[in-house]
């Protein structure tokens, strides 16, 4: 089960992006890099979940893995990071780009990983708990980005959120890094109706 319990850490680790650019994000805009154009600021949001939707329905299943969607999402905080801070909007939108591929990456991944553990006994547990994980990273992080900005500014808050982000995504990598497969199964592309041996190596 170490192999669900790190795709769940970096889910929940994903859905800090998904939680930041549903709450604050609209606001960075406005605020923090001048983008007065309500369609432009919708356009600068809405990159994030068109990019995870590509990602959960495009990609080769080969690409769908826990260290590929961890790379894109540092590289999407960092540049996402450097926008706010150079107040540069196109920068934030290349940032975008790569955060909404990893989110939408993680959470292929994640559920690939839950499919192949459920069997009848465990599936609703399972996919609860695996849910439980999203739902944490999309309430927790906003909070704190939302008691952080008030005390220190908004620059000063999303680096931490940017930290927090990374870090708990790299928990989860080093959680599941001995328990990954050559390849990994993919119910987006093989629906799986039992566990092959290749499935039981997650446990």
């Amino acid at each position: 089960m170490r192999s669900f319990v790190a795709s769940g850490v970096l889910v929940a680790a994903s859905s800090g992006v998904n939680g930041f650019f549903s709450s604050l994000a609209p606001a960075f805009l406005r605020d923090d890099l001048g983008v007065s154009n309500f369609a432009v600021i919708g356009v600068g949001v809405g990159t994030l979940f068109i990019s995870a939707l590509l990602a959960q329905t495009v990609t080769p299943a080969a690409l769908v893995r826990r260290g590929i969607g961890t790379a894109l999402l540092a590289v999407g905080m960092i540049v996402i990071e450097a926008a706010l801070w150079t107040h540069s909007a196109p920068l934030f939108i290349v940032g975008t780009v790569f955060a909404g591929a990893a989110v939408g990456t993680l959470l292929r991944h994640g559920l690939s990983v839950t499919d192949a553990l459920c069997h009848p006994g465990n599936r609703a547990e399972l996919t609860a708990t695996y849910f439980l994980f999203l739902y944490s990273g999309l309430v927790v992080p906003v909070l704190v980005l939302g008691l952080a900005d008030q005390a220190v500014g908004t620059r000063a808050s999303s680096t931490m959120l940017a930290a927090l982000v990374v870090s708990t995504a790299l928990v989860g990598l080093a959680l599941g890094r001995r328990t990954e497969p050559a390849s990994t199964p993919d119910t987006f592309s093989r629906p799986s109706t039992h566990r092959t041996p290749v499935e039981e190596n997650h446990e």
